[in-house]
């Protein structure tokens, strides 16, 4: 809104009336929303949430190609707690509390730390949330709700949702040619709309949910709008702007994309750096082999698991104990297939059981692949990681596990699957 009232309103607005336009929109948003800023000032759980806007759940909403590590493997609210927790323990020495203060603090801390090793990840997922918003409500919840019972209604959502779904590919290409045709016709428009774009829908990435973005469906609606009018009034005629006008266009247009592609690509070369160097402490950490036990479960499955994972915790143990486990898959038994592997903790309550099933691609050869996995257990017993689960008839595949040691000043314990020639992967993720 200070943009757009600074710098998008009309030329002949003066500096003074965009000053008193300012003025009041603080006022009436100070007034209304001091209820809701005096609550976030006393603590609240934006970081908790935006943690789990990382995680791998909504990769698939956001067409999202993952690379070789995760930020948080499930929608949890133990798993983001357990984190946060962890890294407060950690790097800050105090147990944090949901909801307060001291709990955002942390959980920004965190983030921050993330966002400065993964710069390019949150660009890719903003760019990624403004693709997927304008088709979002075009291709999903097309069903008909539960009381529309009657043969009239059930066939008006029928050919609703048959419409909508052929229009759902345009939709994004809609919004691009509304932007890019504005930008000749009536630039601060387009600037409007590309604000709108990168700043309420870009932005949905920090939680990919309709919840939080169901007032963005006029997108595509719009979209499509201006193109229709745009179309009427074709057989009128428009006046063509002077070839002036039109290359300094296609200038301010290039300049635009190039500057994003140039800022994606410096962010990528930086971060499969930043990436590549944590990833290396992790391998070079030193390792202690833990006495592996195999125990046999139903449905032909094995848990290799060791002792202390099986026994109560220490006496003096940290609220959250956060470690890294290394698991060590041989390439020359199962290498060139795909294992599926199960992160098996033990919840009480279930719900908070942060077991997650993983799909560790081993490569063929001597050398080892490593998957290194965060690990939570609490104080009370009620979260419990309990070992690695995979195929009974491809628990040979799995030689040994360890836990990783002196990674108490390491900001940031990723689970990610090594294999030999994990250097050359790219170490960022895509838009598919």
């Amino acid at each position: 809104m200070l943009i757009t009232l600074a710098l998008l309103v009309p030329a002949s607005v003066t500096l003074r009336a965009r000053a008193a336009a300012i003025a009041v929109f603080l006022s009436v948003f100070l007034a209304a929303g001091f209820p809701i800023l005096r609550g976030y000032a006393a603590g609240g759980n934006t970081g908790h949430v935006a943690l789990l806007g990382l995680g791998a759940p909504f990769d698939g909403p956001l067409r999202i190609v993952p690379s070789i590590y995760e930020f948080a493997g499930q929608y949890n609210d133990s798993l983001a707690y357990s984190i946060i927790n962890s890294y407060a323990l950690r790097l800050e020495h105090r147990r944090v509390v949901l909801g307060t203060q001291e709990y955002e603090q942390a959980a920004a801390n965190y983030l921050m730390q993330l966002v400065r090793a993964f710069p390019a990840d949150m660009m890719t997922r903003v760019a990624a949330a403004m693709r997927a918003v304008p088709h979002y409500f075009l291709d999903t919840s097309l069903f008909a709700p539960v009381q529309a019972t009657g043969a009239v209604s059930r066939t008006f959502y029928r050919v609703r949702a048959s419409a909508l779904s052929r229009l759902a590919p345009f939709a994004f290409a809609a919004v691009v040619a509304v932007i890019i045709g504005l930008t000749v016709v009536h630039p601060r428009a387009a600037l409007l709309a590309l604000l709108v774009m990168v700043s309420f829908a870009g932005l949905s990435a920090l939680q990919f949910h309709e919840r939080h973005f169901f007032y963005l469906q006029f997108v595509p609606w719009m979209a499509f709008g201006v193109l229709c009018q745009a179309l009427l009034r074709a057989p009128r005629g428009y006046t063509l702007p002077s070839p002036e006008r039109l290359v300094r266009v296609l200038v301010i247009d290039a300049a635009v994309v190039l500057a994003a592609a140039g800022a994606m690509f410096a962010a990528r070369l930086y971060q499969q750096r930043a990436a590549a160097a944590l990833f290396a402490s992790y391998e070079a950490a030193p390792r202690k082999e833990l006495f592996a036990v195999y125990r046999e479960l139903p449905g032909g499955r094995m848990l290799v698991t060791a002792p202390s994972w099986t026994t109560s915790l220490e006496t003096g143990a940290r609220w959250i104990e956060g470690r890294l486990v290394a698991a060590q898959f041989r390439g020359d038994v199962c290498g060139g297939r795909s294992l599926p592997v199960v992160v098996r903790y033990s919840g009480n309550p279930p719900d908070v059981d942060l077991t997650e099933a993983l799909t560790v691609p081993v490569e063929a050869g001597g050398a080892p692949t490593m998957l290194f996995v965060s690990t939570f257990d609490r104080a009370d017993e009620s979260i419990r990681f309990r070992g690695i689960e995979l195929p009974a008839h491809l628990a040979k595949c799995l030689s040994a596990v360890s836990t990783v040691g002196v990674l108490d000043s390491t900001p940031l314990l990723l689970t990610v699957w090594l294999a030999p020639g994990w250097r050359s992967e790219k170490l960022f993720q895509q838009v598919r």
